[in-house]
């Protein structure tokens, strides 16, 4: 039975807070599904937060403050936000998260009402900040410090390893308490302002923050974020449109970064967090795609961009070489027989028939399961592994195509020297990536159809994947047998599963003097 008793108590905490605005729903089922949606939010919030550190070396002013972080900006959407008791609401979830001894739902109604206030002072200051008010608005009174707990020094804070939340099954972040809930607090009651001032503020409003005098625009990125399940969390935190903060090992970890601010999601523009959240809440389950501009877009677009590579240098006149004397007619030049330009680093000369697709997106994945690229962060993207890639190929006579997205170029910056070798990516609609394709693919097997060359890919080109796209009759007719497959030995080598040399160039020893053995002598393809 206590189990049973801990999720209603949670549950009529919620219910008596929300009595207040039930009138707004037209129906009771609506009433209940509203209910449902706030424990839903809290439970993610909880889940979110379980998944990222061990909560039981946390004190509970940091608890109570990131649940409110996380939870009500999921909320906060909902026009009847500000009509309801948060801070009691917050503390009976937390007090029911028996496996954490925090204390007990009126011990920690001071703290949650302090977490709940410097959330809203953060949203007020941000909202301010848009419209360029924050010097003529007062600030709200909010202590920087959480209210001590008395109880803090009396209730030991045992945490069994079996019980730690990472462990803890999400029913298991819902507790027991039995005192009386309070009455909902009448927003107004407080300084005359509203728990919630986010709300509802124009897209003009983003526009008034831009510096005076800003030169060029700044260049916003398209990023993917994959598929996202119903009850997945997304891990970011915002204040207003601008990121915070991201869960690390979460979907956003590593693509949206503090000091970005959100502009659309899967192509809705969005003007407040508010209708952040409801387009991320629309696209589940489902694909989800969000426009962003940089926090580095300002510098970086007033930045002269880079020199072109010196491989893609206009050719020598044609005059200066005397053409080749032929009985047969002049027959119009095809693209599979026009040559480019310049010669490699050992002085061969480099054609369309020496070039060879690299997918980066996938050699930097592969690499970076290797322990030798990790580095000391290991968030980053192995550029390094890219070299040695494109390395391996230019030594052989090769003129490397290396195609890499927009956004990984953006969120990771590659070295100058290895900038200018690489072909950037943009994000396709509709790419397929949840079926397995994907825009680096795409884009690789186009290149690798339009050179006729081989490419350096991992990926599996299945049937059931690829049978309905347009580059698949290509695949199935001599497509595939161009594919190289590769690892990275634990020296951090690269080694691809089969030798491949420029048609115009047979020989089977490197630039640098080293012998290759084929790898067809040893069963290889």
């Amino acid at each position: 039975m206590e189990p049973q008793m801990r999720v209603s108590r949670f549950a009529a905490v919620v219910d008596k807070a929300f009595s207040s605005v039930a009138h707004q729903y037209p129906s009771q089922e609506e009433v209940k599904h509203a209910k449902q949606r706030i424990r839903q939010k809290f439970r993610q919030a909880a889940t979110s937060l379980e998944e990222s550190a061990d909560l039981a070396g946390w004190p509970a002013e940091k608890v109570l403050s990131s649940l409110a972080a996380e939870a009500l900006q999921r909320l906060a959407v909902n026009d009847w936000f500000d009509q309801v008791d948060w801070p009691r609401i917050l503390a009976a979830f937390v007090a029911e998260a028996t496996s954490l001894g925090l204390g007990s739902e009126e011990q920690l109604l001071p703290t949650a009402t302090w977490a709940v206030q410097q959330w809203q002072a953060r949203e007020r200051e941000q909202k301010l900040s848009f419209f360029g008010e924050c010097k003529k608005a007062p600030k709200l009174a909010v202590s920087e410090k959480a209210p001590k707990l008395s109880f803090a020094s009396k209730i030991p804070r045992k945490m069994p390893e079996a019980d730690s939340p990472a462990n803890v099954p999400l029913e298991k972040f819902q507790g027991n308490a039995s005192k009386k809930t309070r009455k909902t607090l009448d927003p107004k009651s407080q300084s005359g302002t509203a728990l919630h001032l986010d709300s509802g503020y124009q897209a003009t409003a983003f526009a008034k923050a831009e510096p005076k005098g800003a030169a060029t625009p700044a260049r916003e990125i398209d990023i993917d974020l994959g598929f996202l399940r119903e009850v997945e969390c997304l891990g970011v935190t915002l204040q207003g449109l601008q990121v915070e903060s991201t869960i690390p090992s979460s979907r956003s970890h590593n693509l949206l970064m503090p000091g970005d601010v959100v502009t659309s999601v899967n192509s809705t523009p969005v003007k407040a967090h508010q209708d952040f959240w409801r387009e991320v809440d629309r696209a589940k389950p489902g694909q989800l795609r969000i426009c962003i501009l940089p926090h580095s877009a300002k510098s970086s677009s007033n930045a002269p961009l880079p020199p072109p590579p010196a491989a893609l240098k206009a050719p020598p006149p044609v005059a200066e070489r005397a053409p080749p004397v032929s009985d047969k007619k002049s027959e119009p030049r095809s693209r599979s027989h026009s040559h480019v330009s310049s010669k490699d680093t050992f002085g061969y000369q480099r054609s369309e028939s020496s070039m060879i697709v690299l997918n980066c997106e996938d050699i930097g994945g592969s690499a970076s399961k290797c322990e030798i690229f990790r580095g000391e962060k290991p968030s980053a993207f192995p550029w390094e592994a890219i070299r040695c890639a494109i390395a391996f190929y230019e030594e052989l006579g090769f003129m490397p195509q290396p195609v890499c997205h927009q956004a990984t170029l953006a969120r990771h910056p590659p070295p100058a020297e290895l900038r200018s070798k690489l072909v950037q990516c943009p994000v396709v609609d509709d790419d397929g990536r949840q079926q397995g394709r994907g825009s680096d693919r795409i884009f690789v097997i186009n290149l690798a159809k339009t050179y006729d060359c081989p490419y350096v890919d991992n990926s599996n080109y299945r049937a059931e994947v690829w049978s309905k796209h347009e580059l698949w009759p290509w695949l199935q007719k001599g497509g595939l047998a161009l594919k190289v497959e590769y690892i990275f030995d634990s020296f951090g080598e690269f080694l691809p599963s089969r030798e491949v040399t420029p048609a115009d160039r047979t020989q089977t020893s490197t630039g640098s003097g080293r012998l290759r053995i084929p790898w067809s002598e040893y069963g290889g393809r």
